[in-house]
């Protein structure tokens, strides 16, 4: 399921459209939804658009907090990059991991919200923290609170050749962390292009995957091609589809109706394998009954024992 905020990284996968007019915050959250969702139902997380507008739930108190923080100055939000971060995620055209991977990040989306509050400050949101740090809760608290946390740097960029090995140690952008077989030690190194040689301490680029038997990089493999159940996947194109370790072939997920006889076939993720009629079927929407014992999970929100209904959380009211 698609969650707003690693959506919105997703989103800087392609250019922006300039002259197109700014979103004012008032209207950021229903066009962000509506962009999330769009890519949900390509990369079938959600059978359709409208489906997916009544299912999707950002973080409870999000936004009403939001609001509050940039009418207080505490929170910078950038209307004109909302609408490059927004336009960016409506041109994805598939849900290809190559498209996704080699289309190229751009800070874009990072520029909508810019906090104010320094490293050791209150915070609520890691949108109200300066530069790339984020709000780490200070205490446990039940999901649809709001929690209290202190704004703490999330990462630190090292250059290529040293050692990545930290917490939070990120590698100059280009480079990747990768683990020595023999040594065990991580450093940041370059990519290796395709028909490059990638054992050992090697990695692949984006879009490429390691070939374990030849040990070079190859291009992704599309649906239905020849794949090795080893690597999870991480060799087939589309992020739907999966290596079934039966067939060793990239195969997409089966839709409701579909059988699905044992446990190596997967249904599309709006729906789950149901075990008594061996086929897979929808998963309840919200507002329709649900079990929360026998299941299956509700598709949005999650499944009330009391009414025994699909339901969101309360969302209303900012933090403070």
């Amino acid at each position: 399921m698609f969650g707003l905020a690693g959506a919105l990284e997703l989103a800087a996968v392609a250019g922006c459209d300039g002259g197109a007019p700014a979103i004012p915050f008032s209207q950021f959250e229903p066009n962000a939804l509506a962009a999330v969702c769009r890519l949900a139902v390509l990369c079938r997380s959600y059978p359709a658009q409208a489906t997916c507008l009544t299912s999707e739930q950002t973080q409870p108190h999000y936004y009403d907090t939001l609001g509050q923080d940039i009418a207080s100055g505490k929170v910078i939000y950038d209307g004109v990059s909302a609408r490059a971060c927004i336009d960016a995620l409506n041109s994805v055209s598939s849900c290809s991991r190559n498209l996704l991977a080699t289309s190229g990040l751009t800070p874009v989306c990072n520029k909508i919200f810019t906090g104010t509050v320094a490293a050791g400050g209150a915070c609520f949101v890691s949108e109200e923290c300066l530069g790339d740090a984020s709000c780490l809760a200070t205490a446990s608290c039940s999901s649809g609170q709001c929690c209290a946390g202190t704004c703490q740097a999330s990462s630190v960029t090292v250059p290529l050749g040293a050692a990545c090995s930290g917490v939070g140690e990120v590698c100059v952008a280009g480079a990747v962390c990768v683990s020595d077989s023999t040594t065990g030690a991580s450093t940041c190194r370059q990519p290796v292009a395709a028909g490059g040689e990638c054992h050992g301490s090697r990695a692949c680029a984006a879009g490429l995957y390691c070939d374990l038997t030849s040990g070079i990089c190859k291009a992704l493999l599309a649906t239905g091609a020849a794949c090795d159940p080893s690597l999870n996947s991480a060799d087939c194109e589309n992020d739907y589809d999966r290596c079934d370790i039966t067939t060793s072939l990239c195969t997409s997920p089966l839709n409701v109706g579909s059988a699905c006889p044992n446990a190596t076939q997967i249904c599309v993720s709006y729906a789950s394998c149901d075990g008594t009629s061996g086929t897979c079927v929808a998963r309840p929407v919200v507002g329709a009954a649900c079990n929360a014992t026998t299941g299956p999970q509700c598709l949005g929100g999650s499944c009330d024992t009391t009414s025994g209904t699909c339901m969101l959380m309360p969302t209303a009211g900012a933090c403070s």
